[in-house]
């Protein structure tokens, strides 16, 4: 489908050929006006009547099909519309290689809805962006590695932080029987950093997070002590036996003080209040402080 009769030249990507405007790929890309810009009279190869350009050996002809499909279908790509990761990340090279800006600032947009700068942000996402990807992290971390984007790496990090340590290590299996693919990350920097800011984040998750819970004290200006200690000791139990304490996953979780508003047991107005709004600053100290978790900043 991107072999059109009418076009004036041929591109050639590993055995690969494409039959496209010439004029089309000029207005996107000062790479491509340099590398099409043929001396008058000059011989050059042909293919069907047209010119026939070899691009570089190391372009992967899928890559450029992804390019070309964005060039063409404008509904191939749009910013805010699920887009598989694998389609972003060949987008993404590809307008690195051939200087599109304009393609590759959009695509640097659209990660940011998935990985945004600020918790708000972060917690009213679109999770349809990500599709069923259970290795969305990988791949982000890979891109914005590659281009770079620092912009995402903190919100990527933290959602690598949340995998199983396992998972980190050694990656992720997708798929059942034969059709399986494996995901990992390539950097054992990243590996590393992932590891560490995870122990931070669990020992952040116990200081700060749920300082309120752990210390089963109710505040001074409590109405019932008795009860909201009883009460506190209850939610504090019910985290043990779900294995939820030693999990990394501050941002994703709901707040503490939303999930027991409906326990039996109830606390009293003011610890309710102390609950909320404790949980809710450690919430945005956290966050603010991811940059400095995953050693991105001093």
């Amino acid at each position: 489908d991107l072999w059109f009769p009418d076009g004036s030249i041929v591109l050639e990507a590993a055995g690969n050929v494409f039959r496209v405007h010439k004029s089309l790929l000029l207005m996107h890309s000062e790479v491509f006006k340099a590398m099409l810009d043929f001396p008058p009279g000059s011989a050059q190869e042909s293919f069907e009547g047209a010119p026939l350009v070899h691009l570089d050996e190391d372009v992967d002809s899928d890559d450029i099909r992804c390019l070309l499909n964005a060039i063409y279908k404008r509904q191939y790509f749009i910013k805010g519309a699920y887009t598989p990761f694998d389609r972003l990340a060949a987008l993404l090279r590809m307008s690195k290689r051939y200087r599109i800006k304009h393609l590759k600032d959009e695509i640097a947009a659209h990660l940011s809805l998935i990985y945004p700068t600020t918790l708000s942000d972060f917690r009213r996402r679109d999770k349809t962006l990500l599709g069923d990807s259970t290795t969305h992290m990988f791949e982000a971390l890979a891109m914005a590695n590659e281009v770079p984007l620092d912009a995402i790496l903190p919100a990527a990090y933290y959602c690598a932080a949340e995998l199983p340590i396992e998972d980190i290590v050694y990656g992720i299996t997708v798929g059942m029987g034969d059709e399986t693919s494996e995901f990992e990350l390539k950097s054992e920097h990243d590996k590393g950093i992932i590891l560490v800011g995870r122990e931070d984040l669990i020992q952040y998750k116990h200081e700060l997070m749920d300082s309120f819970l752990l210390s089963v004290s109710p505040t001074p200006t409590c109405r019932a002590k008795h009860l909201c200690r009883a009460a506190l000791a209850s939610y504090l139990s019910d985290q043990k036996d779900r294995g939820l304490l030693s999990c990394c996953d501050i941002f994703t979780r709901q707040p503490l003080w939303k999930q027991y508003r409906n326990h039996t047991n109830q606390l009293c107005q003011p610890c309710k209040d102390v609950f909320q709004a404790s949980e809710t600053k450690a919430l945005e100290t956290v966050w603010k402080r991811l940059p400095v978790i995953f050693g991105l900043k001093e």
